[in-house]
């Protein structure tokens, strides 16, 4: 199996290869990259943020995941980075990073018949 694309040409990359990115470049972590916003990009425009669920609300020690999804700007593939957090604000960013896609879903509410 290769490591270089077939249809770019580029280097394949992984969730392991993002992670050590993001952790050896001085400029990020994913502290930092969990404080952008939809739409802004890191790792010198390698990387944009499409999604993300940074905080909850919950109640007083309560737990909750965490995750940033971003997308790699020449592939287009998307990945997803898990955390958890809990209601005092520790926030851990030590989740597994994960090549994703988006799926789209259908929800259906009960509300009260006027």
């Amino acid at each position: 199996m290769s490591n270089v694309c077939y249809e770019c040409g580029r280097p394949k990359i992984d969730g392991h290869q993002i992670e050590r990115e993001v952790q050896s470049d001085r400029y990020s972590s994913w502290w930092r990259v969990s404080e952008l916003k939809v739409g802004d990009k890191f790792l010198n425009g390698r990387f944009e943020v499409v999604g993300k669920e940074t905080h909850a609300e919950e109640s007083q020690g309560e737990t909750f995941d965490l995750w940033i999804a971003f997308k790699e700007v020449a592939t287009n593939k998307f990945f997803k980075k898990l955390g958890r957090g809990d209601s005092y604000g520790e926030v851990e960013w030590d989740g597994a990073v994960f090549e994703v896609q988006a799926v789209a879903k259908t929800v259906t509410v009960w509300e009260i018949a006027d």
